[in-house]
């Protein structure tokens, strides 16, 4: 029976540079006979080397300080593994809607852990999307004043150098254009990503476009 049991079990993959997260993880999962650990991985590279090993239901994923922006590693996902489900475990939930159109079907603020962590797993491993409280109202708002997630050419362009420091008039400079397109281009930016100021504007395009150092 206790074979079964463990066969039946929902195998969970860790990916999160904190060892002591992920120890924090690790006991919230083996405390539930349903789940099981398979792996923990610190960076989006290990995350790839694991994977194929693993062999996991249910990958728990941190988008911050892993190595590299997260995006291009949710595509691969959804492209090399669409069978495993992806809860998003982060300190941030600006990146709930580009992560959900990305593939993932989980996202859980870290704030809320204790509560919600164990029903976002066992609900995506059923093929159903969880959101935690603080991610849903967050998406609520956004979809609210917010346009289509993706962001034109010109204006991640725009948003990009807006990240590395220049004004509107340097960045106008930069791609050959007047002030005011440039200014419009970062509005429309703001709106699309559910950002209330430039520097909202910026901190997402980091984390979501931009390699950590």
């Amino acid at each position: 029976m206790s074979g079964s049991k463990a066969m039946a079990a929902i195998r969970v993959l860790i990916a999160d540079d904190h060892p002591i997260v992920q120890r924090g993880l690790k006991d919230v999962i083996d405390a539930q006979p349903h789940l099981q650990m398979v792996a923990a991985a610190s960076s989006f590279q290990e995350l790839v080397e694991v994977l194929p090993t693993a062999v996991p239901d249910v990958l728990i994923l941190d988008l911050s300080g892993m190595g590299s922006a997260p995006l291009p590693l949710m595509e691969r996902l959804r492209r090399d593994y669409p069978d495993v489900g992806v809860v998003i475990f982060s300190s941030f939930v600006d990146s709930v809607p580009e992560m959900f159109n990305a593939g993932a079907r989980g996202y859980v603020a870290k704030e809320e852990l204790d509560h919600h962590l164990v029903t976002a797993i066992t609900m995506v491993h059923r093929g159903k999307q969880f959101l935690s409280p603080v991610a849903e109202n967050y998406l609520a708002r956004c979809q609210g004043r917010r346009g289509p997630s993706e962001l034109s050419d010109q204006q991640k362009t725009a948003v990009k150098y807006a990240a590395q420091g220049l004004n509107t008039k340097q960045i106008a400079d930069q791609m050959g254009l007047e002030e005011h397109t440039v200014f419009n281009y970062i509005t429309l930016a703001k709106r699309k990503t559910g950002c209330a100021t430039r520097l909202e504007l910026i901190e997402w395009y980091r984390r979501n476009y931009l390699s950590d150092e």
